[in-house]
């Protein structure tokens, strides 16, 4: 996250969705480096509501390798294909 990062109320609901299908497609967690984050508490919180409602796991880091690692702990691959 880089900048205020912050979504409307039709765009919270539309990510939600946008959420919700790539979880059908695969997508097993999300994890999130707020360190550049204008407002680090703001997104979080916004954020947290979305994978919530879209029943996903999330995490929220200062640190790309905190955050590397938490996925590698839940068994998520970083294979590109």
């Amino acid at each position: 996250m880089q900048g205020v990062g912050i979504l409307t109320p039709d765009a919270e609901q539309a990510l939600i969705e946008s959420v919700r299908l790539r979880k059908q497609y695969g997508m097993q967690a999300c994890a999130f480096v707020t360190k550049k984050a204008d407002i680090p508490a703001l997104v979080k919180s916004q954020f947290e509501r979305i994978y919530a409602a879209a029943k996903l796991e999330c995490y929220f880091s200062d640190s790309e390798n905190d955050a590397l690692a938490w996925l590698a702990a839940l068994g998520c691959s970083l294979d590109k294909e």
